[in-house]
């Protein structure tokens, strides 16, 4: 499975209130935006992350499996 990097930026107000983003102008304005505050701490993390995957199967159903039913439709 193969890892992706991704740059995460978190600020941090004076009162613990935090916001992340792509960039840390992103982090920083939604934290603004949302808490407020009077100065921010930012932090660049960089994550190495695998992507989901989804599942995949193959089935096969016989034709004799279930049932038929007839459908009466109303003209409109």
């Amino acid at each position: 499975m193969t890892k992706i990097t991704a740059e995460i930026y978190i600020a941090m107000n004076e009162g613990g209130d935090y916001e992340v983003g792509t960039t840390s102008e992103e982090a920083s304005e939604r934290l603004m935006d949302q808490a407020g505050g009077e100065m921010c701490r930012i932090v660049k993390l960089t994550v190495r992350m695998a992507p989901p995957e989804i599942a995949e199967a193959e089935v096969e159903v016989p034709d004799e499996a279930g049932e038929t039913q007839e459908v009466e439709t109303e003209a409109a």
